[in-house]
């Protein structure tokens, strides 16, 4: 299991289609739970949760813990109690497709890369090398 692997938990086949092709497009491979108890086992670690109104309403009643990166998508136009139901579940967004597939191959893709990296390196080049020859030039008991 990759641990940099998006989860959808999505009950709308049609739905889950359109998930899969704009995953396919983002390069990234996503994990399809198929209820709450599973969702659960992912719920903290997968990079980014994306959650249909189904999804949305057992992971409510499972009273998951409220996470970042949880994303409610629904087809255009949402249902109007959608925006209370992702309110609910912590969910970061609300986003409807086809309006909001560009952002979406861009979170799949970002969540696939993980997060940045907290450390960095340096590399540091010094001119030590010309220095010595000119000091023992110089000096050659230096």
């Amino acid at each position: 299991m990759n641990a940099n692997r998006p989860m959808a938990f999505v009950a709308d086949e049609t739905l889950l289609d359109d998930l899969l092709k704009l995953a396919a497009a983002a390069g990234c491979d996503l994990e399809c739970v198929p209820d709450a108890a599973a969702a659960r086992l992912r719920w903290s670690t997968a990079p980014l949760v994306l959650l249909d109104e189904a999804g949305a309403t057992q992971c409510e009643s499972a009273a998951l813990p409220r996470r970042e990166s949880v994303v409610v998508v629904a087809a255009d136009p949402e249902p109007p109690e959608l925006w209370q139901q992702a309110m609910r579940v912590g969910a970061e967004r609300l986003v409807t497709l086809p309006g909001a597939e560009p952002w979406l191959v861009s979170a799949l893709a970002d969540a696939v890369e993980g997060p940045p990296s907290r450390t960095g390196k340096v590399l540091a080049v010094l001119a030590a090398g010309a220095a010595r020859a000119r000091r023992s030039s110089r000096w050659p008991w230096a």
